[in-house]
C-alpha cells in the first residue's frame, strides 16, 4: 500500500510539472482526474464497508491431524464490486487453549454472495471455536484500507486418537439376592441392606435403631443403610490451570489426557459397564457430570467433553464435584489431570482413586493410601496406561 501511494504521488507531481512546463490543459485535466478518481474510489470503498457481512460454517467434526473444512460466506449489499478483500478468521481450541488465525483473499460481487473454503488441520484434539471474522477492504488503486470486525461463530470438534487399554475392575462390592450392587465403602439410604452397625449418636433417626441387637448388648445401636450402586466408576478431567503453573507443553499434555480419557471410556463401554464422566467448563462456569451407558451416549458426550474450556482455577475438578455432592457416590474415581490434585485425600476413605497425571517428567506409578498415582509425560503416557487396574 505504501508503494501505491508513492507511485500515485509521483504521478500527480509529474502531471503537474507537465502542465506547468507545457501549459497544456490536457495535463491539467489529467492531474485533476488522477487526484479525484482515486479519492472517489477510496470514499466509495469506505462507504461499502458497512454493507459487508460474513457468516462462518464448519463441518461438525474431523480427526486429529486430518483436514477439516470451514467456509466463509461473504455478502455484499452495496452496488460496488470489491475485489481486494482479506478475511481473517480468529479462533481457539477450547480444550488446549491454543489460538489460531487464518487469512484468505476474497472478492465480493455487488448485491451478491461469495464463498471461500478453508482447510483446517489441528495437531491436537478438542473443540475449535471460530469466534470472529476480520475483514480488510482495499480500494481499487491500493491507496487505503478499511477494517471491520464481524462476530461470527462456528465450531468444529477434533476427535482424539485412542489407544488400546486393558481395564480390570475389582469392585469390592456386596451383591444382594436380587442382583443389586451395594457399596462397601459408605452408607446410603436403602433400608433393605445393612451397611454397618454402630453406636447411637445424637441426631440419629429413631427408625434406624436396631432394637433387637440393642436389647442383647445393652447398648443403643444403630443400623446404617446400604448405598445401591449401579454406576461405580467416575472419570474426572481436570481443565483448571493453577496460578503460576508451568504451561510447558500444555497443548500436548491436555491432548494426551483427552486421548487417555476416551481410550479408557471406550474400554469400559466395550465391557458394557455404566460409568460417568465429569469436568468443569470454565467458560460457562459449570460443572458437568454425565452418565455413559453405551456407545451412542459416549459418542454424544464426546463433543461436550472436547469443549471443556480450560481456565485459571484454584479449585480442582474433584472439589467442584464435591461442591454438588456431600460425598463421593462412586466406588472408583479416575482423575485425568496435568498436575497433582491435593484434594484426593477428601475421598480416599470413600472410594478407590487412580490419578493419571500428564506432567513434564516420567515418574511412573506410585502407591497411595486408597489408590494409585501415575505421572508421565505426554510422550509415554499411552504406554504407561496400557494396563489399568481399578
Amino acid at each position: 500500500m505504501a508503494k501505491s501511494r508513492i507511485l500515485w504521488g509521483l504521478w500527480l507531481v509529474c502531471a503537474l510539472f507537465a502542465y506547468i512546463f507545457t501549459e497544456s490543459y490536457a495535463f491539467f485535466f489529467l492531474a485533476v482526474a488522477s487526484f479525484i478518481l482515486p479519492v472517489t474510489f477510496l470514499l466509495l470503498t469506505w462507504g461499502c464497508l458497512g454493507k459487508l457481512d460474513a457468516v462462518l460454517w464448519a463441518q461438525p467434526a474431523c480427526g486429529k491431524g486430518k483436514k477439516g473444512r470451514m467456509r466463509i460466506q461473504l455478502s455484499n449489499k452495496s452496488l460496488l464490486p470489491l475485489d481486494r478483500i482479506v478475511c481473517t478468521v480468529e479462533g481457539s481450541n477450547l480444550l488446549t487453549g491454543q489460538g489460531f488465525r487464518r487469512s484468505v483473499r476474497m472478492a465480493a460481487v455487488p448485491g451478491g454472495e461469495s464463498v471461500q473454503d478453508l482447510e483446517i488441520i489441528s495437531p491436537c484434539c478438542g473443540m475449535l471455536s471460530f469466534s470472529a471474522v476480520g475483514i480488510t477492504v482495499y480500494d481499487l488503486f491500493g491507496l487505503g484500507r478499511f477494517r471491520k470486525k464481524i462476530l461470527a461463530e462456528a465450531r468444529m470438534a477434533v476427535q482424539p486418537d485412542t489407544f488400546g487399554v486393558e481395564v480390570e475392575v475389582a469392585y469390592g462390592e456386596s451383591m444382594s439376592l436380587d442382583g443389586e450392587e451395594y457399596s462397601m465403602k459408605k452408607s446410603g439410604f436403602d433400608p433393605s441392606e445393612t451397611f454397618a452397625i454402630r453406636d447411637y449418636r445424637e441426631g440419629d433417626r429413631i427408625r434406624q435403631i436396631h432394637w433387637k441387637l440393642s436389647e442383647k448388648t445393652g447398648d443403643l445401636l444403630v443400623r446404617e443403610y446400604g448405598l445401591p450402586i449401579q454406576n461405580t466408576i467416575l472419570l474426572l478431567l481436570e481443565t483448571g490451570i493453577m496460578a503460576g503453573e508451568e504451561k510447558k507443553e500444555w497443548e500436548d499434555r491436555m491432548d494426551m489426557l483427552a486421548e487417555a480419557l476416551f481410550s479408557v471410556s471406550q474400554e469400559l463401554t466395550e465391557q458394557q459397564l455404566v460409568y460417568s464422566i465429569g469436568w468443569q467448563n470454565h467458560l460457562e462456569k459449570i460443572f458437568n457430570c454425565v452418565e455413559i451407558g453405551g456407545p451412542e451416549e459416549l459418542s454424544d458426550q464426546l463433543i461436550q467433553v472436547l469443549g471443556a474450556a480450560g481456565g485459571e482455577d484454584e479449585t480442582s475438578v474433584l472439589a467442584h464435584y464435591l461442591e454438588q455432592h456431600e460425598q463421593c457416590e462412586f466406588a472408583h474415581v479416575i482423575l485425568f489431570s496435568p498436575h497433582r490434585i491435593a484434594d484426593v485425600g477428601m475421598i480416599q476413605n470413600q472410594a478407590m482413586v487412580t490419578s493419571i497425571i500428564c506432567g513434564t517428567e516420567d515418574l511412573g506409578w506410585e502407591e497411595e493410601d486408597g489408590g494409585r498415582l501415575l505421572e508421565a509425560s505426554y510422550r509415554t503416557l499411552a504406554e504407561q496406561v496400557a494396563y489399568l487396574e481399578l
